[in-house]
């Protein structure tokens, strides 16, 4: 995975949530619609010439939305780890992230925490909290998220180039939290 946005959107009772990612140079997105007491999934995946290459849909009761999601990630775990994919990509992944981003999915101090707060309520961009802290802006907004800050979402989540994610965010929400 190279680069992700995340999307949501309400409606009255009606929630979207979108997620847009390049996987193995593939553009892919997944989307959950919930609505009248079900969720909709949907996961598409398509090359680079728009050809279509992987997909899956389908809607499940919102009582049933939490162990499906386990019983989903579990099996699919199971099968990539059956197949032999799991550590040696994720491996090979993180030491392709770590060769820019030192610290990328190393465990976070209490101190970088307090600190990661404070340089974002100061205005600080993801792309220079990135830099300055040695994590990918992924990690940086993941982290950010955790401790209950709303980020903009993507700048364009047409554009084609995966570098602009986050990278020209620049203003932390003031009202939030």
């Amino acid at each position: 995975m190279t680069a992700e946005g995340n999307h949501a959107a309400e409606a009255n009772d009606r929630l979207v949530i979108t997620r847009d990612m390049l996987i193995n140079e593939r553009r892919c997105t997944l989307r959950v619609t919930v609505a009248d007491g079900t969720a909709s999934v949907s996961f598409d995946a398509t090359e680079v010439d728009a050809s279509t290459v992987g997909n899956l849909h389908g809607t499940i009761a919102l009582g049933d939305l939490v162990p499906v999601t386990r019983a989903l990630t579990m099996t699919l775990s199971s099968a990539a780890k059956a197949l032999g994919l799991t550590k040696s990509e994720y491996a090979a992944e993180l030491d392709e992230v770590r060769r820019s981003h030192t610290r990328a999915g190393q465990p976070w101090s209490a101190d970088e925490d307090a600190r990661l707060i404070e340089r974002y309520r100061a205005s600080a961009s993801l792309l220079e909290l990135s830099n300055e802290f040695e994590r990918n802006i992924g990690g940086i907004a993941s982290r950010l998220k955790l401790h209950g800050f709303r980020l903009p979402s993507r700048r364009d989540p047409t554009d084609d180039d995966p570098t602009l994610d986050y990278a020209d965010i620049t203003d932390s929400d003031p009202d939030w939290p």
